[in-house]
């Protein structure tokens, strides 16, 4: 790799996953913590993308823990980012707490709960207090890490089943009808391969079909928040069949099983791709009855569903950007077969075809097969560097979500692997390669150059196992630059004259909040403290609030704050007495010795 530099440096941003983003809350009808005369006729929870409502999306519950929707989940004006559900008529004073769980574009469960008062919040219960915590997002560590290992199956199966074949097409094909002499050791070396090629791909098949079926069931547990055992039941696996993730891994498994039933074909009639010798003579090895068109036609298929299909199910089709993020992702994910196809095959089929060789052509094949598939790895890393560079622009967002986000850390530790992959690539292509063809060119066994080669492919087939391990795991985050648009600023949601609702990130934790009325005179303050993920955070020990209206000259007016448990912190009657756009301060303190502020702008007419 004579442009290492380049290579290193663009690296430095590839092979961040396709975006995995998860549906946040844009605001809820009721507003969270809205204080109301009379009970509302429904309530609507509007997202950032298209959700989906399985799985008892919308739930309402009185101070007494009783449910008060009625009816079917609906999409209010047919709006496929919200849900809504009717409530009962004529809902008493006091406060209710509405939880929601639906599944966001990338298949994964969001959950979280809002909470409005109707006339006296107190009655039946504490003012604005959650009488019962936000639905559980997961359904433990064990199912989430059985999904981790689910996902990180499919990668490797994938790269596998269709990295091999190509090598083998690409690569050994030509370096057997190259190099192949007249003895029954050349008709030994294309058997040994032939068989160790077809293990692979046929385990990679079975994998990659076994993966996607037991997928559905996790998904099912996950999204529930149930057990994988409770999940394997008809209605439960019917409801994540009708959702897009069921629709996508039904696809994907009929793509498995096609792709499977065509190798099995091709593989019973003779017709692999691997070179299967007809007759042996001085000038080399003649292919018997190669893949015809016809069936090469129909293994593009099931090939290239496999391809998308990745893209498919992650979250660039609902994002703006998905015109360049698809494409994109396929290009990567085509780009990763080919490279850990490619180092298989010469880490597990090739030495079985050099086993029965003469050292000289022993040398001559490995070179052979190394010298083609080296332009194959190296254009592979320049096409995950392009999409990988791509990608992290959309996702990641800026440098210090390297390291301030769980995704951009799994990056960073991404990077350190792939980083390891080019130091191993560039040992073989700068020393060993030309090692080889000098010990090729003097007709002597090259064994000491040769050890290395073999061991440095093994160790490359290993470092990109952990490289998918990561991927597997980093799909599970939200992308860095959703943290990053969470802390850039609070988002008011209401016009002046109106209740205030927004978000900020205040140091380690995120904090929603409510200005209701939103008119002069006195406003109820109603602040959540949240963690990063949106579930209900325990961190802060004190809130204090600081409000002032610097186009009057008002100094801050410092009210008290009151804390109703569960992250929940309130001012009642904040004299906002004069029209303007008041500045509040918002200080969390989450120890002894940490705090931070953050200012959020609210509209007062």
């Amino acid at each position: 790799m004579k442009r290492l530099p380049v290579i290193v440096l663009a690296v430095l941003l590839i092979w961040a996953p396709q975006a995995q983003a998860h549906a946040k809350l844009d605001r809820a009808v009721p507003a969270d913590g809205a204080h109301l005369r009379k009970g509302p006729g429904s309530i609507a929870f509007y997202f950032n993308e298209v959700i989906e409502a399985n799985f008892g999306a919308l739930r309402v519950f009185d101070a007494g823990g009783n449910e008060v929707e009625t009816g079917s989940v609906f999409r209010p004006e047919g709006n496929d980012e919200a849900l809504a559900i009717a409530l009962k008529p004529n809902l008493p004073e006091g406060t209710y707490t509405a939880t929601y769980r639906i599944i966001s574009a990338d298949s994964h469960p969001v959950a979280g709960s809002t909470t409005f008062s109707v006339g006296n919040p107190a009655a039946g219960a504490v003012a604005g207090k959650r009488v019962l915590p936000p639905p559980q997002i997961t359904s433990g560590k064990v199912t989430s890490t059985a999904f981790w290992a689910d996902r990180w199956i499919g990668f490797l199966a994938l790269g596998l089943a269709l990295g091999v074949p190509f090598f083998v097409v690409w690569s050994w094909w030509r370096t057997l009808a190259a190099e192949a002499g007249g003895g029954e050791e050349w008709l030994q070396a294309s058997a040994g391969f032939d068989r160790r090629a077809r293990l692979l791909t046929a385990g990679a098949v079975v994998a990659g079909t076994l993966a996607t079926a037991v997928a559905l069931p996790l998904e099912a547990a996950s999204a529930g928040g149930t057990t994988f055992w409770a999940a394997l039941n008809s209605d439960t696996l019917d409801e994540v069949l009708n959702t897009r993730f069921g629709s996508l891994m039904t696809l994907r498994l009929a793509a498995w099983l096609l792709l499977g039933v065509l190798l099995a074909a091709i593989t019973a009639r003779g017709r692999t791709a691997v070179m299967r010798p007809a007759s042996l003579g001085a000038t080399g090895l003649a292919p018997r009855r190669p893949v015809s068109p016809e069936l090469a036609a129909l293994l593009l298929l099931p090939a290239g569903s496999l391809l998308v299909s990745p893209a498919l199910s992650g979250h660039a089709r609902t994002q703006s950007s998905a015109w360049l993020l698809l494409p994109s992702d396929v290009i990567h994910v085509s780009a990763m077969c080919v490279w850990l196809g490619g180092l298989a095959a010469l880490a597990i089929a090739l030495p079985a075809a050099l086993a029965p060789l003469e050292p000289s052509a022993r040398a001559r094949v490995a070179l052979g097969a190394l010298g083609r598939f080296s332009p194959l790895a190296l254009a592979s890393v320049i096409a995950l560097a392009i999409t990988g560079t791509v990608q992290a622009i959309v996702e990641v967002g800026g440098f210090p979500a390297l390291v301030d986000t769980g995704y951009g850390r799994a990056v960073v530790i991404k990077v350190v692997l792939l980083l390891a992959l080019i130091g191993l690539g560039a040992a073989n292509r700068q020393r060993l390669l030309p090692a080889l063809e000098r010990a090729v060119a003097a007709g002597v066994e090259p064994s000491r150059v040769a050890d290395w080669l073999r061991r440095n492919v093994r160790v490359e087939v290993a470092v990109i196992c952990l490289v998918l391990a990561v991927t597997a795991a980093l799909v599970a985050y939200a992308p860095a630059n959703e943290r990053n648009s969470q802390a850039a600023a609070a988002t008011v949601v209401r016009s002046t004259g109106a209740p205030s609702a927004g978000r900020v990130t205040i140091g380690p934790v995120l904090v929603r909040y409510t200005v209701d009325p939103g008119r002069v005179g006195p406003n109820h303050i109603n602040l959540f403290v949240r963690n990063p993920d949106g579930g209900a955070s325990t961190r802060a020990k004190e809130v204090r609030v600081a409000m002032s209206l610097p186009s009057l000259g008002i100094a801050p007016l410092k009210p008290t704050v009151e804390s109703l448990g569960g992250g929940h912190f309130v001012v009642s009657g904040a004299p906002l007495r004069l029209a303007g756009t008041w500045s509040i301060e918002v200080t969390v303190r989450t120890s002894e010795f940490d705090e931070n502020s953050a200012t959020i702008k609210v509209p007062i007419g």
